[in-house]
């Protein structure tokens, strides 16, 4: 089965690529290398007022439409954030078949359509909301992240899957004056993974995983 990645590029500031003695900062199963998504949710330094962006993106490939806003406002040494996004993509579009004739041959498919790969479609919302308060030698935020997904799998036809994330994550940092340690930091994350299997010709499959670091 293919697995979505429970993240919206349209939402993120910054990605990293981390490979090295860096990447054991992530655990030790990280060994490979580290892709990670950095996103301003949490706020380390303090802006007065409200400033926000928003993207509107277009597909004709898929006949798709994506949209994404991104809301902070800082007030009193606080900071408050909001983000969201949407996607809707359908099927792909291709010229003739999506499948070569030698494995349409081998592999015949009663009522196989053309010009298009059949069951290619994605439908995703993404919301999340966080506040921090700021102080003069550091700062502590929380974040809660909601994102589901729905989308077929293109190697069987009458399946799609459907994916949901819920993540909390506790962000603090303290920065002593003087001394020999310059700064103190702790990150914690809680995510509840739920995914579901579902093929329109038999009963629905479940799995689910809790994890956090």
């Amino acid at each position: 089965l293919d697995h979505a990645i429970p993240v919206d590029v349209l939402t993120i500031d910054q990605m990293e690529l981390v490979r090295g003695p860096m990447s054991l900062l992530y655990g030790s199963s990280a060994v490979g290398g580290v892709v990670n998504l950095a996103t301003n949710r949490i706020h380390y330094e303090y802006e007065e007022g409200f400033f926000s962006k928003f993207f509107l993106q277009g597909e004709t490939v898929n006949r798709g439409l994506s949209s994404a806003a991104h809301l902070n406002y800082g007030v009193n040494k606080w900071m408050f954030h909001f983000d969201g996004s949407t996607r809707n993509l359908g099927d792909v579009s291709v010229p003739g078949y999506a499948r070569t004739p030698d494995v349409r041959n081998a592999d015949p498919r009663p009522g196989e359509k053309k010009g298009k790969i059949e069951n290619s479609f994605n439908k995703q919302d993404n919301v999340a909301v966080a506040a921090s308060k700021i102080f003069d030698r550091g700062y502590v935020g929380m974040s809660f992240n909601h994102f589901n997904t729905d989308y077929g799998t293109v190697v069987e036809r009458d399946a799609h899957i459907n994916m949901t994330q819920n993540r909390a994550e506790v962000h603090a940092e303290y920065r002593p004056e003087g001394g020999t340690v310059r700064k103190f930091k702790f990150k914690t994350t809680q995510s509840d993974y739920f995914q579901t299997y579902r093929d329109w010709e038999t009963d629905r499959k479940s799995t689910r995983l809790n994890s956090s670091h």
